[in-house]
């Protein structure tokens, strides 16, 4: 994988940058309203964060963007 400054992404960065640019206008953004209106937990739409393994990413340490170092 190729090295990448902070103001430009790898291939990589920019597919999932794509991918949850599409999830988001395809699931989220219809929806919203509805379980806003409903009170509801969007369960259905955070399965499918699971399955595309959304609430596996993280962010390194050592970039220090939560004030680690």
């Amino acid at each position: 994988m190729a090295t990448a400054t902070h103001s430009e992404k790898t291939d990589e960065q920019k597919a999932i940058c794509e991918m949850v640019r599409q999830f988001a206008d395809e699931q989220i953004l219809p929806n919203a309203e509805h379980y806003d209106a409903v009170d509801e937990f969007p369960e259905p739409i955070v399965e499918q964060m699971k399955e595309l393994g959304l609430f596996g990413v993280t962010i390194p340490r050592s970039t220090g963007a939560w004030g680690w170092t």
